[in-house]
């Protein structure tokens, strides 16, 4: 407590000094915490099912280069690995009428399976289907074409006038995923007979997809009428999906993303915390140089190691705690700018929120602790006191290097913004042809 009370007076004596360390600091975070909330969220896609690393698609390949996802004929479903397995239809834009109002809707058609392998929590009614005409919707579609209003019950017609009842209400899943359904339908539907399905399947554990798509890499003739067109089946983990860059991704009902301009973004991160942690390191160091005859007075009385280490550790927590704080203000202030204006949407994680701010509280502050520390308990007490009456070129000098320091990091803010809003609509752009 008293090395807490003495952190607080000291940073008093230099409020100017602090207030600029605190600003700094907490837009850096801001801008760091954003662009590293994005990555994780595209890191982490399709990690809320559980037993994602043991889910597979089945990828078809043709001899004129075709790629997509699929498998009907495949019998790779029957391969002895896999322990179950679901077929899903799908269809975008289905358009539905609820009374007067038309909605386009992205549907899935499945089985009971599917919720088995892809556990949807639900928050309301019934997550089952059982008769034809039952359906279940998603949150987001609840929430914003429904408004929120009581869902359950509630009945809606599609463009073949054939009426369906809302029996559930399932959660978004907790982190992003590569498909966005918005309405989940029965599998003994007539409107999804023409449409091709897509396998899913649950693996034994531990099984070597590698070496089951060399099992599978033989070719086979696409057709009974094919004499030219040839086909290639082959295993594609669900963790990949969303990387995936060989087959086709014009269908809606599906998002991917770009490892390459993930990587860019991580070294904008890292350079961007770089130059805010040197520009917090450099302001306490203009703060230290200021008060090296203090520190040189606490050694002539006996003041150990331990008792400045302590003083500065404490220092820099606090510093850095208001900082968080308001980074974190900043975050949730500037989330709807960033959604609306720059297109980067993230999906909130408490948890991963939760270990950066941990790290972040405890671990920034033992980074810019070390130099300090070492710089004023490595010295003689009389060398700490003469410092005061020098140290005034090299504040000057650490001014300048923090102004360009601060316009540094101001162009790669601006940069890092600018690109991910570049990222977002490359990828989500509409070519003008399917």
């Amino acid at each position: 407590m008293r090395q807490i009370i003495l952190a607080i007076n000291a940073l008093l004596k230099f409020k100017a000094y602090t207030l600029i360390n605190v600003l700094g600091l907490a837009c850096s975070l801001a801008c760091v915490l954003t662009v590293a909330r994005y990555i994780h969220q595209e890191n982490t896609v399709n990690q809320c099912f559980p037993e994602y690393k043991r889910i597979c698609l089945i990828k078809t390949s043709t001899s004129s280069g075709e790629n997509f996802l699929g498998g009907y004929r495949s019998g790779l479903e029957k391969d002895p690995a896999v322990e179950q397995f679901t077929v899903i239809y799908q269809l975008s834009d289905m358009h539905v009428l609820f009374g007067e109002q038309e909605i386009a809707a992205n549907a899935f058609s499945v089985d009971s399976t599917f919720f088995k392998i892809f556990p949807y929590r639900v928050i309301a009614g019934s997550g089952r289907i059982v008769r034809s005409r039952d359906v279940v919707i998603t949150r987001s579609f609840w929430k914003k074409k429904l408004g929120g209003k009581n869902a359950i019950g509630a009945t809606f017609k599609n463009t073949k006038g054939n009426k369906f009842t809302i029996i559930g209400v399932v959660d978004d899943p907790d982190t992003k995923t590569s498909w966005m359904p918005d309405i989940f339908m029965s599998d003994e539907l007539d409107e999804f007979l023409f449409f091709d399905p897509i396998y899913a399947m649950l693996m034994a554990p531990d099984t070597d997809i590698a070496l089951l798509n060399k099992k599978y890499s033989k070719e086979h003739p696409r057709s009974k009428w094919s004499t030219y067109e040839t086909v290639r089946y082959q295993y594609l983990p669900l963790k990949d999906l969303y990387y995936d860059k060989d087959h086709g991704k014009e269908n809606k009902n599906y998002q991917y993303g770009n490892q390459s301009y993930v990587r860019v973004l991580m070294v904008v991160a890292f350079l961007v915390g770089i130059i805010g942690l040197l520009n917090f390191i450099n302001i306490y160091t203009v703060i230290m140089s200021k008060r090296s005859r203090e520190f040189g007075v606490k050694k002539v009385f006996g003041a150990g190691r331990t008792d400045i280490f302590l003083q500065i550790y404490a220092e820099n927590i606090l510093l850095t705690g208001l900082a968080l704080l308001l980074c974190w203000a900043l975050i949730e202030i500037t989330r709807f700018f960033f959604f609306h204006e720059l297109y980067i949407p993230t999906t909130t994680d408490s948890g991963f929120d939760r270990k950066v701010s941990a790290i972040v509280l405890l671990g920034l502050p033992l980074l810019t602790t070390v130099y300090p520390f070492l710089k004023y308990t490595c010295s003689r007490p009389v060398n700490s006191i003469r410092e005061l009456a020098s140290s005034r070129f090299s504040t000057r000098s650490r001014m300048i290097l923090l102004c360009f320091q601060y316009v540094v990091t101001i162009f790669i803010i601006t940069v890092s913004l600018f690109f991910v809003r570049q990222l977002e609509y490359m990828l989500c752009a509409d070519l003008g042809f399917r």
